[in-house]
């Protein structure tokens, strides 16, 4: 499998797992995948808002989350905790 391969898989996960929160926007759940991927060391890592995210630093997650996903901070968080491919 090829990494836009997983990249898609994860995504559908994301949307998904967005949409159990009422999350339509489409930032948000490229940053749920991205937190997906990071965690499971698969696809393409994340960044540094990422990064903080899958280590539990709340500090480094907060000082360095834009506006959206500092508004979407639990759906992100929890995605880490419980967001998985089917």
């Amino acid at each position: 499998m090829n990494t836009m391969d997983i990249v898609n898989q994860y995504n559908k996960a994301a949307e998904k797992f967005a949409a159990s929160y009422g999350v339509t926007n489409p930032h948000i759940i490229s940053i749920i995948a991205s937190v997906m991927m990071t965690r499971d060391k698969r696809g393409i890592p994340g960044g540094g808002f990422v990064t903080a995210v899958v280590e539990n630093n709340l500090y480094r997650a907060v000082s360095s989350a834009d506006m959206e996903c500092y508004n979407h901070l639990k759906v992100i968080v929890a995605a880490n905790q419980y967001a998985y491919l089917e």
